[in-house]
């Protein structure tokens, strides 16, 4: 009788088991047709930017000629014109910030790298159902509840995790460009380029050659 007990209390406690993984099944089917749907929505909010990009170049290249130079500076979720810097060599005019500027009006620059340390700490955890934990739980549950009470006994076994922390320290650069132009109410624009080095030197570097242009002149 008592060996039935234990059948019954095991084959309860698998159905369990059963159901907590269908359940984790449908978890993962939402999850996924979630994700889904995100990246469908990210598609669209891609394409929209694309579109505005193109059509904002195409309106400025309809008055200071073809675009020569096109650097990013920042990407957001809505195109703006402060988000690149154009150069229209044939024209000497460059967008800085959402402005368009002569050459002329470009009278210096400084580049600063303002780097900060950033410390990050993951805490892992793995689970330890104890399945031993589960029979005796139902078995105390099927004397005081019957059958449903074996199911909530074995069900209601607590978690115990195992922790683990592991740190890693990252160093982030931060680059700003201040450009000084011929502006008494606006005599600066900064360029917030973040970690982007290789596009804080090439716009550095074109800075430069409007410089030495104007220079030359």
């Amino acid at each position: 009788m008592f060996l039935a007990f234990i059948l019954i209390t095991a084959v309860l406690i698998v159905i369990v088991l059963l159901f907590r993984e269908d359940s984790k099944n449908q978890q993962e089917a939402a999850y996924q047709e979630e994700r889904k749907q995100r990246q469908i929505e990210r598609e669209e909010r891609e394409k929209a930017y694309d579109a505005a990009m193109a059509s904002t170049l195409a309106e400025l290249e309809s008055k200071w000629g073809k675009c020569t130079k096109d650097i990013a500076v920042n990407y957001g979720r809505v195109f703006y014109l402060s988000d690149r810097i154009y150069v229209f060599e044939e024209s000497e005019k460059i967008a800085l910030d959402g402005t368009v500027y002569d050459f002329k009006d470009i009278i210096g620059f400084s580049l600063l790298n303002k780097s900060k340390t950033v410390y990050n700490a993951y805490s892992t955890g793995k689970s330890k159902k104890d399945l031993g934990s589960m029979v005796a739980r139902g078995i105390a549950g099927k004397m005081i509840g019957g059958n449903v009470g074996a199911v909530i006994g074995a069900m209601s076994t607590p978690d115990e995790y195992e922790e683990d922390t592991e740190y890693d320290i990252n160093e982030e650069n931060d680059y700003k460009i201040y450009v000084n132009v011929n502006s008494i109410a606006s005599p600066t624009v900064r360029l917030d380029v973040g970690d982007f080095e290789d596009d804080a030197y090439e716009i550095s570097n074109l800075l430069n050659v409007i410089l030495t242009r104007n220079k030359e002149k």
